[in-house]
Protein backbone atom coordinates (compact mmCIF):
# COMPACT_ATOMS: atom_id res chain seq x y z
CA UNK A 1 0.00 0.00 0.00
CA UNK A 2 1.45 3.49 -0.63
CA UNK A 3 0.60 6.22 1.89
CA UNK A 4 -0.52 9.02 -0.14
CA UNK A 5 -1.80 12.43 0.98
CA UNK A 6 -5.08 11.70 1.99
CA UNK A 7 -4.07 8.83 3.80
CA UNK A 8 -1.32 10.26 6.10
CA UNK A 9 0.32 13.53 7.70
CA UNK A 10 2.89 14.19 10.30
CA UNK A 11 1.93 16.64 13.11
CA UNK A 12 4.25 18.05 15.92
CA UNK A 13 5.88 15.74 18.26
CA UNK A 14 7.12 13.82 15.60
CA UNK A 15 4.46 11.37 15.47
CA UNK A 16 2.62 9.76 12.14
CA UNK A 17 -0.88 8.91 11.51
CA UNK A 18 -2.83 6.77 8.83
CA UNK A 19 -6.13 7.50 8.07
CA UNK A 20 -8.09 4.90 6.57
CA UNK A 21 -11.53 5.35 7.94
CA UNK A 22 -12.84 6.66 4.66
CA UNK A 23 -12.61 2.40 3.57
CA UNK A 24 -12.09 1.05 6.94
CA UNK A 25 -12.47 1.70 10.48
CA UNK A 26 -8.72 2.18 11.11
CA UNK A 27 -6.91 5.43 12.59
CA UNK A 28 -3.12 4.61 13.50
CA UNK A 29 -0.64 6.47 15.16
CA UNK A 30 3.00 5.80 14.75
CA UNK A 31 5.68 7.03 17.77
CA UNK A 32 9.24 8.54 16.16
CA UNK A 33 11.78 5.47 16.09
CA UNK A 34 13.58 6.88 18.96
CA UNK A 35 10.53 5.81 21.07
CA UNK A 36 10.47 2.45 19.57
CA UNK A 37 7.80 2.95 16.93
CA UNK A 38 4.89 2.28 19.08
CA UNK A 39 1.25 1.98 17.49
CA UNK A 40 -1.94 3.27 18.97
CA UNK A 41 -5.38 3.02 17.58
CA UNK A 42 -7.81 5.76 17.86
CA UNK A 43 -10.90 3.83 19.99
CA UNK A 44 -13.66 6.21 20.40
CA UNK A 45 -11.78 9.21 20.79
CA UNK A 46 -9.29 7.73 22.46
CA UNK A 47 -5.44 6.30 21.59
CA UNK A 48 -5.33 2.65 22.72
CA UNK A 49 -2.37 0.51 22.11
CA UNK A 50 -2.59 -2.09 19.80
CA UNK A 51 -0.07 -4.66 19.75
CA UNK A 52 -0.74 -6.26 16.67
CA UNK A 53 0.68 -5.66 13.00
CA UNK A 54 -1.34 -3.50 10.88
CA UNK A 55 1.16 -5.04 7.87
CA UNK A 56 0.51 -1.53 6.18
CA UNK A 57 4.76 -1.97 5.56
CA UNK A 58 6.33 2.41 5.78
CA UNK A 59 9.82 1.46 4.52
CA UNK A 60 9.16 0.44 0.77
CA UNK A 61 10.50 1.78 -2.55
CA UNK A 62 8.22 4.31 -3.52
CA UNK A 63 8.02 5.95 0.25
CA UNK A 64 12.04 6.14 0.53
CA UNK A 65 11.91 7.97 -2.90
CA UNK A 66 8.88 10.24 -2.84
CA UNK A 67 9.86 13.43 -0.33
CA UNK A 68 6.86 14.67 -1.23
CA UNK A 69 5.01 12.48 1.02
CA UNK A 70 4.94 12.61 5.16
CA UNK A 71 5.96 8.81 5.13
CA UNK A 72 8.96 9.97 3.48
CA UNK A 73 10.19 12.40 6.51
CA UNK A 74 8.58 9.92 8.99
CA UNK A 75 10.66 7.03 8.26
CA UNK A 76 13.89 9.06 7.59
CA UNK A 77 14.54 9.21 11.16
CA UNK A 78 15.33 5.21 11.15
CA UNK A 79 19.13 4.76 9.64
CA UNK A 80 19.56 4.31 6.79
CA UNK A 81 20.89 0.96 7.11
CA UNK A 82 18.35 -0.56 9.02
CA UNK A 83 15.99 0.74 6.08
CA UNK A 84 17.71 -1.14 3.13
CA UNK A 85 17.53 -4.20 4.95
CA UNK A 86 13.96 -3.95 5.60
CA UNK A 87 12.86 -3.15 2.27
CA UNK A 88 13.46 -6.62 1.46
CA UNK A 89 9.91 -7.87 4.10
CA UNK A 90 6.55 -6.40 3.74
CA UNK A 91 4.70 -8.89 6.17
CA UNK A 92 5.09 -7.92 9.94
CA UNK A 93 7.46 -5.53 8.50
CA UNK A 94 6.29 -3.03 11.47
CA UNK A 95 6.96 -5.83 14.31
CA UNK A 96 10.60 -6.14 13.00
CA UNK A 97 11.30 -2.33 13.28
CA UNK A 98 9.45 -2.09 16.74
CA UNK A 99 11.96 -5.09 17.39
CA UNK A 100 15.13 -3.13 16.08
CA UNK A 101 14.06 0.12 17.88
CA UNK A 102 13.86 -1.82 21.31
CA UNK A 103 16.63 -4.44 21.60
CA UNK A 104 20.28 -4.02 20.09
CA UNK A 105 20.19 -7.76 20.09
CA UNK A 106 17.02 -7.56 17.79
CA UNK A 107 19.01 -5.00 15.79
CA UNK A 108 22.11 -7.15 15.24
CA UNK A 109 19.76 -10.04 13.80
CA UNK A 110 18.34 -8.14 11.30
CA UNK A 111 22.15 -7.47 10.06
CA UNK A 112 22.89 -10.79 10.12
CA UNK A 113 20.33 -12.87 9.89
CA UNK A 114 17.03 -10.65 9.29
CA UNK A 115 14.91 -13.80 8.35
CA UNK A 116 15.67 -15.31 11.47
CA UNK A 117 14.25 -12.03 13.28
CA UNK A 118 11.39 -12.60 10.63
CA UNK A 119 10.47 -15.95 12.40
CA UNK A 120 10.73 -14.23 15.64
CA UNK A 121 8.06 -11.28 14.24
CA UNK A 122 5.71 -13.66 13.57
CA UNK A 123 5.40 -14.90 17.32
CA UNK A 124 5.23 -11.26 18.37
CA UNK A 125 2.49 -10.69 16.10
CA UNK A 126 0.43 -13.79 16.84
CA UNK A 127 0.37 -12.68 20.53
CA UNK A 128 2.62 -15.80 21.29
CA UNK A 129 5.85 -13.43 22.81
CA UNK A 130 6.45 -10.45 24.49
CA UNK A 131 9.11 -8.71 24.47
CA UNK A 132 10.49 -9.68 27.63
CA UNK A 133 10.37 -13.38 26.11
CA UNK A 134 12.04 -12.05 22.79
CA UNK A 135 14.95 -10.21 24.84
CA UNK A 136 15.42 -13.84 26.64
CA UNK A 137 15.20 -16.20 22.76
CA UNK A 138 17.32 -13.16 21.30
CA UNK A 139 20.01 -13.76 23.93
CA UNK A 140 20.75 -17.32 22.54
CA UNK A 141 22.42 -18.50 19.64
CA UNK A 142 21.02 -18.85 16.50
CA UNK A 143 20.21 -22.66 16.25
CA UNK A 144 19.04 -22.00 19.68
CA UNK A 145 16.76 -19.14 18.17
CA UNK A 146 15.68 -21.33 15.46
CA UNK A 147 14.78 -24.65 18.02
CA UNK A 148 12.99 -22.40 20.43
CA UNK A 149 10.60 -20.98 17.29
CA UNK A 150 9.99 -24.52 14.87
CA UNK A 151 11.44 -26.87 17.65
CA UNK A 152 14.02 -27.61 15.47
CA UNK A 153 17.02 -25.78 14.36
CA UNK A 154 20.53 -26.79 13.07
CA UNK A 155 24.04 -25.37 11.80
CA UNK A 156 22.34 -26.34 8.00
CA UNK A 157 19.37 -24.42 8.92
CA UNK A 158 20.88 -21.36 9.79
CA UNK A 159 23.07 -20.89 7.25
CA UNK A 160 20.20 -22.06 4.84
CA UNK A 161 18.72 -18.76 6.31
CA UNK A 162 21.32 -16.92 5.47
CA UNK A 163 20.69 -17.74 1.82
CA UNK A 164 17.83 -17.17 1.19
CA UNK A 165 16.65 -14.53 -1.50
CA UNK A 166 13.16 -12.99 -0.92
CA UNK A 167 10.53 -11.52 -3.45
CA UNK A 168 8.95 -9.01 -1.71
CA UNK A 169 8.72 -10.50 1.87
CA UNK A 170 4.94 -11.87 2.18
CA UNK A 171 3.39 -14.13 4.49
CA UNK A 172 3.68 -16.93 1.65
CA UNK A 173 7.01 -16.73 1.24
CA UNK A 174 7.70 -16.80 4.97
CA UNK A 175 5.76 -20.04 4.87
CA UNK A 176 7.19 -21.73 2.23
CA UNK A 177 10.82 -20.85 4.61
CA UNK A 178 8.74 -22.49 7.48
CA UNK A 179 8.05 -25.81 6.06
CA UNK A 180 11.02 -26.36 4.41
CA UNK A 181 13.29 -26.10 7.98
CA UNK A 182 10.50 -28.46 9.33
CA UNK A 183 10.32 -30.99 6.81
CA UNK A 184 13.75 -31.41 6.91
CA UNK A 185 14.49 -30.30 2.99
CA UNK A 186 16.49 -26.63 3.84
CA UNK A 187 18.40 -27.09 0.99
CA UNK A 188 20.98 -29.47 1.68
CA UNK A 189 21.68 -30.05 -2.28
CA UNK A 190 21.81 -26.15 -2.86
CA UNK A 191 25.10 -25.98 -0.30
CA UNK A 192 26.67 -24.59 -3.16
CA UNK A 193 24.47 -21.75 -4.12
CA UNK A 194 25.84 -18.53 -3.13
CA UNK A 195 22.03 -17.13 -2.97
CA UNK A 196 19.03 -19.42 -3.37
CA UNK A 197 16.18 -17.71 -4.37
CA UNK A 198 12.60 -18.48 -2.35
CA UNK A 199 10.87 -19.65 -5.40
CA UNK A 200 13.17 -22.42 -5.82
CA UNK A 201 12.60 -23.18 -2.70
CA UNK A 202 8.85 -23.90 -3.02
CA UNK A 203 9.44 -25.67 -6.50
CA UNK A 204 11.46 -28.18 -4.40
CA UNK A 205 9.18 -28.83 -2.30
CA UNK A 206 6.93 -29.07 -4.97
CA UNK A 207 9.10 -31.19 -7.12
CA UNK A 208 12.13 -32.84 -4.94
CA UNK A 209 13.92 -34.70 -7.66
CA UNK A 210 14.69 -31.19 -9.55
CA UNK A 211 17.29 -30.32 -7.35
CA UNK A 212 19.71 -32.21 -9.67
CA UNK A 213 18.05 -30.20 -12.95
CA UNK A 214 20.70 -28.25 -14.57
CA UNK A 215 17.51 -25.52 -16.04
CA UNK A 216 17.51 -24.69 -12.20
CA UNK A 217 19.85 -22.42 -12.22
CA UNK A 218 18.19 -20.59 -15.03
CA UNK A 219 14.45 -20.47 -13.07
CA UNK A 220 16.56 -18.62 -10.01
CA UNK A 221 17.82 -15.67 -12.84
CA UNK A 222 13.77 -15.01 -13.26
CA UNK A 223 11.89 -12.43 -11.34
CA UNK A 224 8.56 -12.58 -10.45
CA UNK A 225 6.30 -10.48 -8.04
CA UNK A 226 4.44 -14.39 -6.85
CA UNK A 227 5.44 -17.29 -5.81
CA UNK A 228 2.11 -18.79 -7.65
CA UNK A 229 3.78 -16.82 -10.59
CA UNK A 230 6.97 -18.44 -10.76
CA UNK A 231 5.91 -21.98 -9.97
CA UNK A 232 2.98 -21.90 -12.80
CA UNK A 233 5.41 -20.18 -15.35
CA UNK A 234 8.00 -23.25 -14.25
CA UNK A 235 5.02 -25.95 -13.94
CA UNK A 236 5.49 -27.55 -17.53
CA UNK A 237 9.01 -27.94 -17.70
CA UNK A 238 9.38 -28.91 -14.05
CA UNK A 239 6.29 -31.34 -14.04
CA UNK A 240 8.14 -33.45 -16.77
CA UNK A 241 11.21 -33.70 -15.36
CA UNK A 242 9.51 -35.01 -12.23
CA UNK A 243 7.60 -37.46 -14.16
CA UNK A 244 10.38 -38.34 -16.64
CA UNK A 245 12.39 -39.38 -13.12
CA UNK A 246 9.99 -41.37 -11.80
CA UNK A 247 9.85 -43.60 -15.24
CA UNK A 248 13.93 -43.57 -15.23
CA UNK A 249 14.42 -45.11 -11.63
CA UNK A 250 11.39 -47.56 -12.66
CA UNK A 251 13.36 -48.62 -15.43
CA UNK A 252 16.69 -48.43 -13.54
CA UNK A 253 18.08 -45.99 -16.45
CA UNK A 254 21.69 -45.33 -15.30
CA UNK A 255 22.96 -41.66 -14.73
CA UNK A 256 19.52 -40.15 -14.91
CA UNK A 257 20.05 -36.72 -14.14
CA UNK A 258 23.16 -36.74 -16.53
CA UNK A 259 21.15 -38.17 -19.09
CA UNK A 260 18.44 -35.64 -18.53
CA UNK A 261 20.65 -32.95 -18.19
CA UNK A 262 21.66 -33.49 -21.56
CA UNK A 263 18.66 -32.56 -23.45
CA UNK A 264 18.30 -29.36 -25.23
CA UNK A 265 14.96 -28.29 -25.19
CA UNK A 266 11.92 -29.34 -23.85
CA UNK A 267 10.41 -31.05 -26.93
CA UNK A 268 13.50 -33.12 -26.30
CA UNK A 269 12.44 -34.39 -23.26
CA UNK A 270 9.18 -34.91 -24.17
CA UNK A 271 10.17 -37.30 -26.67
CA UNK A 272 12.05 -39.04 -23.75
CA UNK A 273 8.98 -38.77 -21.79
CA UNK A 274 6.60 -40.61 -24.17
CA UNK A 275 9.42 -42.98 -25.27
CA UNK A 276 9.93 -44.39 -21.53
CA UNK A 277 6.42 -43.99 -21.13
CA UNK A 278 5.57 -47.01 -23.55
CA UNK A 279 8.32 -49.03 -22.01
CA UNK A 280 6.97 -48.78 -18.62
CA UNK A 281 3.93 -49.66 -20.30
CA UNK A 282 5.15 -52.87 -21.92
CA UNK A 283 6.87 -53.57 -18.21
CA UNK A 284 5.01 -56.74 -16.72
CA UNK A 285 6.83 -56.41 -13.03
CA UNK A 286 8.80 -54.67 -11.25
CA UNK A 287 12.20 -56.90 -10.73
CA UNK A 288 12.70 -55.85 -6.62
CA UNK A 289 9.07 -56.70 -5.49
CA UNK A 290 5.61 -57.98 -6.62
CA UNK A 291 4.20 -57.39 -3.64
CA UNK A 292 0.86 -55.20 -3.20
CA UNK A 293 1.77 -51.70 -1.92
CA UNK A 294 0.78 -50.73 1.34
CA UNK A 295 -2.69 -49.59 2.77
CA UNK A 296 -3.14 -45.98 1.84
CA UNK A 297 -4.06 -44.11 5.10
CA UNK A 298 -7.20 -42.34 3.85
CA UNK A 299 -10.04 -45.02 2.61
CA UNK A 300 -11.52 -44.91 -0.48
CA UNK A 301 -15.64 -44.34 -1.36
CA UNK A 302 -18.11 -45.58 -3.36
CA UNK A 303 -16.18 -42.65 -6.08
CA UNK A 304 -12.92 -43.06 -5.31
CA UNK A 305 -10.75 -46.15 -5.16
CA UNK A 306 -6.98 -46.96 -3.85
CA UNK A 307 -4.88 -48.42 -6.31
CA UNK A 308 -3.23 -50.96 -4.46
CA UNK A 309 -0.18 -53.05 -6.40
CA UNK A 310 1.91 -52.28 -9.46
CA UNK A 311 0.12 -54.11 -11.96
CA UNK A 312 -3.05 -52.24 -11.57
CA UNK A 313 -0.38 -48.63 -11.65
CA UNK A 314 0.16 -49.84 -14.99
CA UNK A 315 -2.92 -50.36 -16.29
CA UNK A 316 -4.26 -47.01 -14.45
CA UNK A 317 -1.14 -45.30 -16.49
CA UNK A 318 -2.53 -47.00 -20.08
CA UNK A 319 -5.78 -46.70 -19.57
CA UNK A 320 -5.40 -43.09 -19.18
CA UNK A 321 -2.69 -42.42 -21.41
CA UNK A 322 -0.36 -40.60 -18.94
CA UNK A 323 2.63 -42.06 -17.10
CA UNK A 324 1.38 -42.74 -13.18
CA UNK A 325 3.29 -45.90 -13.66
CA UNK A 326 6.46 -43.75 -12.77
CA UNK A 327 5.47 -43.10 -9.30
CA UNK A 328 5.63 -46.69 -7.96
CA UNK A 329 8.69 -46.11 -5.82
CA UNK A 330 6.78 -42.66 -4.73
CA UNK A 331 4.67 -44.71 -3.57
CA UNK A 332 6.95 -47.63 -2.28
CA UNK A 333 8.54 -44.79 0.12
CA UNK A 334 5.09 -43.74 1.09
CA UNK A 335 5.70 -40.38 0.34
CA UNK A 336 2.10 -40.16 -2.51
CA UNK A 337 -0.88 -42.59 -2.58
CA UNK A 338 -2.75 -43.11 -6.29
CA UNK A 339 -6.16 -43.37 -6.37
CA UNK A 340 -8.36 -43.94 -9.29
CA UNK A 341 -11.74 -41.67 -9.35
CA UNK A 342 -14.97 -42.85 -11.18
CA UNK A 343 -17.11 -40.12 -10.43
CA UNK A 344 -18.04 -37.36 -11.42
CA UNK A 345 -15.80 -38.39 -14.22
CA UNK A 346 -12.74 -40.43 -14.56
CA UNK A 347 -9.59 -39.17 -13.22
CA UNK A 348 -5.99 -40.43 -11.45
CA UNK A 349 -5.56 -38.83 -8.03
CA UNK A 350 -2.73 -38.25 -6.10
CA UNK A 351 -2.41 -37.76 -2.47
CA UNK A 352 0.75 -36.81 -0.72
CA UNK A 353 1.21 -37.10 3.03
CA UNK A 354 -0.67 -38.22 5.77
CA UNK A 355 -2.70 -37.20 8.60
CA UNK A 356 -3.81 -33.32 8.80
CA UNK A 357 -0.72 -32.70 6.55
CA UNK A 358 -2.21 -34.74 3.35
CA UNK A 359 -2.89 -32.78 0.45
CA UNK A 360 -3.81 -33.06 -3.35
CA UNK A 361 -1.13 -33.88 -5.82
CA UNK A 362 -1.64 -34.57 -9.27
CA UNK A 363 -4.66 -35.07 -10.25
CA UNK A 364 -5.67 -35.62 -14.13
CA UNK A 365 -7.87 -37.02 -16.59
CA UNK A 366 -7.52 -39.02 -20.19
CA UNK A 367 -4.20 -37.59 -21.63
CA UNK A 368 -3.00 -35.47 -18.48
CA UNK A 369 -6.50 -32.93 -18.70
CA UNK A 370 -7.12 -31.04 -15.91
CA UNK A 371 -10.04 -32.30 -14.16
CA UNK A 372 -13.81 -29.84 -13.67
CA UNK A 373 -14.03 -28.12 -10.37
CA UNK A 374 -17.04 -30.61 -9.82
CA UNK A 375 -14.50 -33.15 -9.47
CA UNK A 376 -12.14 -30.90 -8.00
CA UNK A 377 -14.55 -30.00 -5.22
CA UNK A 378 -15.72 -33.66 -4.79
CA UNK A 379 -12.51 -35.02 -4.06
CA UNK A 380 -11.44 -31.55 -1.73
CA UNK A 381 -15.11 -32.25 0.35
CA UNK A 382 -13.64 -35.80 0.50
CA UNK A 383 -10.28 -35.24 1.88
CA UNK A 384 -11.73 -32.36 4.34
CA UNK A 385 -14.07 -35.42 5.59
CA UNK A 386 -11.29 -37.74 6.53
CA UNK A 387 -9.12 -34.63 8.01
CA UNK A 388 -12.20 -33.10 10.43
CA UNK A 389 -12.54 -36.98 11.57
CA UNK A 390 -8.91 -36.44 12.81
CA UNK A 391 -10.00 -33.76 14.94
CA UNK A 392 -12.54 -35.45 16.99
Amino acid sequence: MILEQPVNKNICGGNFYIDIRSHLDVYLKYSPWENGLKIYRCFENRWEPEDRDPDLPLVNEVHVNSPNLPVYNFIKQIPHEIRSRILSFNHLQTTMLQLSARSEKALELLTDIPILLWLIAEKVHKRNWSMEKCEIVLAKKRKSILKEILDTGTKADVKFLKKIKLMHGEQDELEVIKTAILEGKQGGHLKHWHAIPVQIIALLHRFPNLSEAAFLKLIATKMYDRIADGIADSYRICKLWDDIYHMGSVLNIENLPTVLNQTKSVDAMQKIHDRWMERLHRKETIISTGKSFRQPPIPGNENIFPVLTFEDLLAEGKLMHHCVGGYVNKINSGDSYIYRVLQPERATLEIIGHGRNARIGEFRRLYNQSPSNRTYLMVTHWLENYKNKLIH
